[in-house]
């Protein structure tokens, strides 16, 4: 009996330990507002990039706006290719060329960043663990509990806006002590791109054509 005890309490010890960070007992800004490593913020940032891809993957089924289908396409397309950038990022590290003494990167804001519902600074997007599990059932369309359904235009923006700024949070937290290259080149590549497309989407909302 001592033994399978001490066996379940060893298991217990290494699941603690897995690669992805249990969301139990930690901040509640965790992983969004957080001092994450280069390599936590990949880890965290792919699983974070499968959901959307998953979520616009089954919402091509439901929408019948050609708008929505062109965020659709465009959105699955570059985060799978993102998705991509990011593996081999952890698997092969990229060397950097220049050489980035700075522990403290300003962000480099733009026109977009000042537009509404964009923010320079942080937001105070409610950090889901769900965003960051791909297939999560709690964001899954077949789910019983209609809070979580996404089936019309309407309930994919309003799930796809604070996705995308927990993502660009994440992006400017790194930014702050990063000193690789590509991650310096990756965060301004989401900032710019899901900004952009948090404008449009908060613009679709008010379309008497999205229902």
């Amino acid at each position: 009996m001592i033994i399978y005890v001490l066996i379940i309490l060893i298991v217990i010890c290494i699941l603690s330990f897995t690669i992805y960070e249990s969301f139990d007992n930690l901040d509640i800004n965790y992983p969004c507002r957080v001092f994450l490593s280069d390599e936590d913020f990949l880890k965290h940032m792919i699983p974070h990039h499968q959901m959307a891809i998953d979520i616009s993957i089954k919402h091509i089924k439901n929408t019948k706006s050609d708008i929505i289908m062109k965020v659709l396409r465009e959105l699955i397309w570059t985060q799978q290719y993102e998705i991509i950038m990011m593996s081999v990022e952890l698997k092969h590290k990229t060397e950097n060329i220049s050489k980035i003494n700075s522990n403290n990167h300003s962000f480099i804001s733009t026109i977009s960043s000042n537009m509404y519902p964009n923010v320079i600074g942080l937001t105070n997007t409610y950090c889901d663990p769900a965003f960051f599990i791909a297939n999560s059932h709690s964001h899954n369309n077949n789910h019983n509990n209609s809070k979580h359904k996404i089936i019309t235009d309407r309930q994919y923006i309003l799930h796809m806006i604070p996705h995308h700024q927990v993502a660009i949070d994440m992006c400017k937290m790194l930014l702050k002590h990063t000193k690789s290259d590509f991650l310096i080149y990756l965060s301004y590549r989401m900032i710019r791109a899901q900004e952009a497309e948090i404008i449009l989407l908060n613009d679709l909302l008010k379309s008497p054509f999205i229902k």
